[in-house]
């Protein structure tokens, strides 16, 4: 499977949605780059950003983490990174999750 599957064409005519800025970062210390996206960009006032309700803080707290560990005989990891981004979308709402790349594509 590739690591990026985007599809590369659109049509204009159809789209009914903005889209928003995703962009890479470098790390001076890591030979990764790092997938960020921008959703503060503004448009007559108002951005992504500002029409998002933030919701409750899901992380868990370290102390959580190690005294859960030390009840359990079994400790379980994934990679999450690998995970991240691969969801089925409707053709529908697929306008809605659209990003635009350089001319190169990602790297």
């Amino acid at each position: 499977m590739q690591k990026w599957c985007l599809q590369t064409s659109w049509s204009a005519e159809t789209a009914v949605c903005r889209t928003y800025l995703i962009m890479g970062v470098n790390h001076p210390k890591k030979k990764t780059r790092r997938v960020v996206f921008s959703c503060r960009a503004r448009f007559k006032g108002t951005s992504l950003n500002c029409q998002l309700l933030q919701g409750p803080d899901l992380t868990n707290s370290l102390l959580c983490v190690l005294t859960r560990f030390r009840q359990e005989s079994v400790a379980l990891m994934t990679d999450d990174q690998a995970i991240f981004h691969q969801v089925r979308v409707s053709e529908k709402h697929v306008d809605f999750l659209r990003c635009l790349w350089g001319a190169s594509g990602p790297q």
